[in-house]
């Protein structure tokens, strides 16, 4: 049995060939929930008559009747077109609680109650319907009334395809149509074989070469430093290692226990054991006293200097008064992560090679509308020396991060109009154009991803092919890492190495860790994207052409990739629509108008390609083409319905929210991180409501709030811990 408004064709003869006994029927059928589901039936022939379009609807069931009627509500011949319409027992009663939808679908006429489908059919000659899909479907283009469900049924038989949906597209009153078509990654039919020249790497400037010696000399200094450090932390909860041993109960007992402080204080452990500042004896640790003691004159570097302000934050995260992002990412503390870099030996040089060699790229192919996506690198100060420096040369410069917290810092940059700062995702791809980037330039952020070489296959897709990734990453040489990174990420620094580059879709052209520089504080590469990301439709195109008029043709075709479902498997609507905004137009525009300007006809070619990745669903299931994709960009703009704040707390409240994270609707029973918020941000709305409500909640607080109305009542609750009482 199959049921559906449209069945392949092909489907039954499938199902025919592997049935073992020759008396096997199929049964197609079909009607709409509205009328108990299924309303009509078809035993399908063994053999598909040629002049079917599709499998017809075939007969009503016991109980139930047909009608088929014209825009005046007359009964249409056979053959003629006209609106379905189901009759009988099966109708349901109503729409519940939509008392206007009820009265608009539902009628009785002569003792029998109706239901107005939606859909276009016909009576044949022999009683049979035929469907001939949704009256919203049709669409006239240029005099050329075309049914959209006759055309994805003509590219689903097409190999390769998963699922399709055509639509159309209207700007300045002119309609072009549009397929949707979702891939068979395993499918040779989209593949482009472009050919790759050899790529010319004469623009590369290698790094400067820092003499070992003097590498290895900052670094144990900085080790001695960071054990120093330690030891001070320690001796704040009466813990004094330099004198004394004590077991791991011992500093249980002194240090608040939790699973933060867990790691922090074995993977401490772990480190200073591992380079002997630490000895283990009789089950208890002691620092060794021929490593505790540090020339105090080495603490007048920049790092020594920010290692002694960065003790208090340790110990106020070690004794629960802060979260570790507040207390690194506070106004007064958030250069510390960067200055750290920048005061280790090698940095300077290994920047100034990346900014060099993209110079170099630029002139050496005559370039000077080069796109640029930098990721995630969280300097601003850097950021804008390389957008400075660069500028001459680029048309466009993206900054991506995952967090919107950062982009106050450039809100200079963003005066400019080559630059542009974009909130991502998790997936790369899926919210930047697949085959737009020239250079992505990756500086010292790849390591903070749990699946880096993910990371890295993102970036290569959304890089032209021979496009490049420029960058460099902290190699794990010294212990600065276990008092700022591995606190903030909870686990111990994952080091890039040249083997997550390892990909066949890319070719790495330079890479300085060779045994000369196995102990430089940073790895500097330069890889090339060798995958063409863009699918082409030629043979769709080709196989159209034989299968249904050209003027039904689509004039674009866009790739889509996966589709969100909600907690109930269907499509997510709200999802949906964020994701359509995020994407910039882009895609096979000259590559449709120089195909079919061959043999379509001009009113048909788009001028408006767009891509999307997932198709919007009615409450059936079914494709809603009336809630087709709207081409803005607001990745934040958030359309679900919910509670909406009266009181003004609850107005004060929301309209910080809408405030940083840039959105235009924010509900009671909306959850801070579905909004966009993460742990970056969580600290920014802490300053605010600081400073908006004289209130000073914990990061943890709204952390653990479920939504915004359970983060107002613990505003609240802290009001009364923010008041002293006494006489007047």
């Amino acid at each position: 049995m199959l049921s559906g408004d449209w069945i392949a064709k092909d489907l039954p003869g499938r199902f025919y060939k592997i049935s073992e006994k020759e008396n096997s029927i199929v049964v197609a059928m079909g009607g709409a929930t509205e009328a108990s589901i299924w309303s009509n039936y078809l035993n399908v022939p063994r053999e598909i008559p040629k002049d079917w379009i599709s499998i017809p609807y075939g007969r009503p069931l016991k109980n139930q009747v047909y009608r088929v009627l014209d825009e005046l509500g007359r009964i249409c011949p056979n053959y003629v077109k006209g609106e379905l319409l189901i009759g009988g027992v099966g109708v349901a009663k109503c729409y519940h609680g939509d008392e206007d939808l009820t009265n608009k679908k539902y009628f009785e006429e002569d003792g029998i109650r109706w239901y107005r489908t939606g859909d276009n059919g016909r009576f044949w000659n022999d009683g049979t319907i035929e469907f001939l899909g949704r009256k919203d479907t049709q669409v006239k283009i240029k005099g050329h009334r075309i049914e959209l469900g006759e055309i994805e049924d003509a590219i689903s038989k097409f190999d390769g395809v998963k699922k399709v949906v055509v639509d159309f597209i209207e700007k300045a009153n002119s309609k072009n149509l549009v397929a949707f078509v979702k891939i068979d990654k395993d499918s040779d039919n989209f593949s482009t074989n472009r050919y790759l020249e050899k790529i010319d790497a004469s623009f590369i400037e290698e790094v400067d070469e820092i003499p070992y010696e003097d590498i290895r000399a900052q670094n144990e200094k900085i080790n001695s430093l960071v054990a120093k450090t330690i030891i001070n932390v320690f001796k704040s909860f009466e813990l004094d290692l330099a004198n004394n041993s004590y077991s791991i109960v011992d500093i249980y007992n002194k240090i608040k226990d939790s699973k933060r402080n867990r790691f922090i204080i074995e993977n401490w452990i772990n480190k200073l054991l591992s380079l002997k500042y630490l000895e283990f004896k009789n089950e208890k640790y002691s620092f060794r006293e021929d490593e505790i003691f540090i020339n105090e004159d080495s603490c007048n570097n920049e790092i020594g200097n920010y290692l002694k302000n960065l003790e208090l934050e340790l110990i106020k995260i070690l004794s629960g008064e802060k979260d570790p992002i507040e207390a690194f990412y506070s106004d007064s503390n958030k250069s510390y992560m960067s200055k750290f870099t920048e005061e280790l030996l090698g940095y300077e040089e290994s920047i100034n090679s990346i900014i060099n060699s993209i110079k170099a790229y630029a002139r050496l192919n005559n370039k000077k509308n080069i796109k640029i996506l930098e990721y995630g690198t969280r300097n601003s100060e850097l950021t804008t020396t390389i957008f400075k420096e660069l500028k001459e040369f680029i048309s466009e410069y993206i900054y991506a991060d995952s967090s919107i917290y950062f982009r106050n810092n450039l809100s200079d940059l963003e005066n400019d109009s080559k630059f542009k700062y974009v909130c991502i995702n998790d997936n790369l791809e899926t919210s930047l154009d697949e085959d737009n980037f020239d250079i992505a330039i990756a500086l010292n952020s790849i390591h903070r991803s749990n699946a880096k070489k993910t990371l890295i296959e993102g970036v290569l897709k959304v890089l032209k092919v021979n496009g490049l990734i420029i960058g460099n990453e902290l190699k794990n040489n010294n212990l600065l890492p276990i008092i700022t990174a591995d606190i903030i990420n909870e686990q111990p620094f994952n080091e890039v190495r040249p083997d997550d580059f390892d990909n066949n879709d890319c070719e790495i052209l330079y890479i300085n860790c060779d045994k000369r520089t196995e102990y430089s504080n940073f790895i500097t590469f330069i890889i090339a994207n060798l995958k063409e990301n863009k699918p082409t439709f030629e043979k769709l195109r080709s196989y159209l052409s034989h299968e249904i008029p050209s003027y039904m043709i689509p004039a674009n075709f866009y790739k889509v990739d996966n589709i969100p479902l909600n907690k109930n498997g269907k499509v997510d609507r709200k999802k949906l629509k964020n994701k359509l905004k995020n994407k910039n137009n882009y895609i096979f525009e000259n590559e449709i108008e120089h195909r079919l300007s061959n043999g379509l006809p001009k009113y048909i070619i788009s001028n408006n390609p767009i891509e999307v990745d997932y198709f919007p669903v009615n409450t059936d299931g079914k494709i809603d083409q009336n809630k087709g994709p709207t081409y803005t960009n607001d990745k934040f703009n958030c359309n679900g319905k919910g509670v909406t704040a009266s009181s003004l707390s609850e107005l004060m409240l929301v309209g910080i929210l809408k405030d940083i994270l840039n959105i235009e609707e924010v509900y009671l029973n909306d959850n801070f991180f579905e909004l966009g918020g993460d742990s970056l941000i969580a600290l920014k709305l802490k300053k605010k409501i600081k400073k908006i409500f004289f209130v000073d909640i914990s990061v943890s607080s709204i952390f653990n709030s479920n939504n915004i109305e359970e983060l107002l009542n613990a505003i609240e609750s802290n009001k009364c811990k923010n008041f002293t009482i006494g006489e007047i």
